[in-house]
């Protein structure tokens, strides 16, 4: 099943990466690679992420490292929606 990124959830990578790749690009780099890896797991198992409905309706999320993917699937393709570090108030952060 083909993944896109929503324009918000591309904007989060934006900024995630920028804010690392100043600190330590290598870390930057590990990172969207942990990230990429994930979202072909994805691909092949579009379930396998835990619901969040209380977000909103259809909504999942799947870890990657400090990070939430969180995604909705249609009939054929998984739409990422958002990249938030987990460490934030997730509520707030998905409202954005």
């Amino acid at each position: 099943m083909q993944v896109v990124l929503s324009d918000k959830a591309d904007g989060d990578l934006i900024g995630i990466y920028s804010y690392i790749a100043e600190r330590s690009p290598k870390a930057a780099d590990d990172l969207l690679r942990n990230i990429d890896r994930k979202l072909r797991n994805l691909s092949a198992f579009p379930f396998i992420g835990r619901e969040r409905s209380n977000l909103s309706p259809g909504l999942r999320s799947l870890v990657a490292g400090n990070y939430l993917i969180f995604y909705t699937i249609s009939r054929d393709h998984i739409v990422v929606m958002r990249v938030i570090d987990g460490r934030m108030d997730i509520d707030e952060e998905f409202r954005r």
